[in-house]
């Protein structure tokens, strides 16, 4: 089971490096996910300027068309 979980751990990574990228960093923070794998802190831009122009739901939409 471990060993599975090891596997995966890049995937994981990703997935939250995307989340952190489309402006929903605050949820892996609030899971605790930032620290427990390892993302760089400098990943975790809330404020970034091209996504400021975009709505919730189009950076939804990108989110789920990257992962």
């Amino acid at each position: 089971m471990i060993k599975k979980k090891i596997r995966h751990i890049q995937r994981y990574r990703d997935i939250v490096y995307t989340f952190t990228k489309y402006g929903f960093g605050f949820v892996m923070k609030e899971l605790g996910l930032l620290d427990l794998l390892a993302v760089p802190k400098k990943v975790f831009v809330e404020g970034n300027k091209t996504l400021n122009t975009r709505t919730t739901g189009e950076r939804i939409r990108m989110f789920l068309e990257e992962i």
